[in-house]
């Protein structure tokens, strides 16, 4: 299946978010972390090493976070590792097993998702997992796991409006961004970024930057080279926002103590095969 326009509009989305608030609310932690040799069904001839925390911070212009680019051994890519970001761990070729090791992170405060789902599916659904104690982290997190603080990305409806008397046309979109979290100290903080881009342009990106193994296609990403993007049909307008609070007792009865806001974002771009 080849990626569309709105593929490329709710991930292109997601990294500008995960951009804005990383950067702007310093939302990340380096750590050393000690990565637990473990076993996976869905990753073939490869030694696994999984670390307490997911996600990995993968941009580098995010000042000041350690983006890995070897263990603790020495072992780098060129070696055959493989630094899977978004489930916090290291994948190594299948010979190197029974080492001790540790990798030099910067753990996210926020992790990051695109869901399918729903609204009502995610609400009656969804079980979110709190993160493992930034002091004593003693296991590994699970592959796939949905990691409290959140902030999950999905699409609500998309149409396509006149916008010229010339006949032009514009795509628009109504996304979501679910702020999944605490404490209104880390809802106050992920809702004023969502809210202070209102009425401003995000790049289109042409290609996600993580691989099947949530690894980087390339061995250095910087984000903020994208957002000089000057060309109309690779800039998003984020035309406006709209926040709530949810109260809903069945999410809360699955998810005790976590908050939950919504925010509705209409996205526009124009069609420019219509003009």
């Amino acid at each position: 299946m080849i990626q569309t326009i709105d593929h490329r509009i709710l991930s292109s989305l997601k990294e500008f978010f995960r951009h804005k608030i990383s950067k702007e609310l310093v939302a990340y932690k380096n750590r050393t972390l000690t990565l637990y040799e473990n076993s996976s069904v869905r990753v073939a001839n490869k030694a696994v090493y999984s670390s307490p925390f997911a996600q990995w911070c993968y941009d580098t212009s995010v000042t000041g976070a350690n983006v890995p680019t070897q263990v603790s051994d020495g072992k780098t890519r060129s070696d055959g590792a493989i630094f899977d970001f978004l489930n916090g761990r290291v994948l190594l070729p299948s010979i190197n097993t029974g080492l001790n090791l540790t990798v030099n992170v910067a753990v996210n405060e926020f992790n990051y998702y695109i869901s399918t789902k729903s609204d009502q599916q995610f609400i009656s659904e969804t079980n979110f997992e709190k993160p493992y104690d930034f002091k004593t982290p003693t296991t590994f997190v699970k592959p796939d796991s949905l990691i409290t603080p959140a902030v999950i990305f999905k699409f609500r409806n998309t149409k396509t409006e006149d916008f010229t008397l010339g006949g032009g046309m514009m795509d628009q979109w109504t996304a979501r961004a679910i702020i999944v979290c605490f404490n209104e100290w880390e809802a106050l903080g992920a809702q004023n970024i969502i809210r202070k881009y209102t009425g401003q342009y995000f790049p289109i990106l042409d290609n996600t930057p993580l691989n099947e193994y949530g690894d980087l296609k390339n061995p250095a990403w910087t984000y903020s080279d994208y957002l000089g993007e000057t060309n109309p049909a690779k800039m998003g307008l984020i035309d406006s926002c709209d926040i709530t609070a949810l109260e809903i007792d069945s999410f809360s009865h699955k998810n005790p103590g976590i908050l939950v806001y919504l925010a509705s974002l209409k996205i526009k771009v124009p069609n420019l095969n219509s003009i």
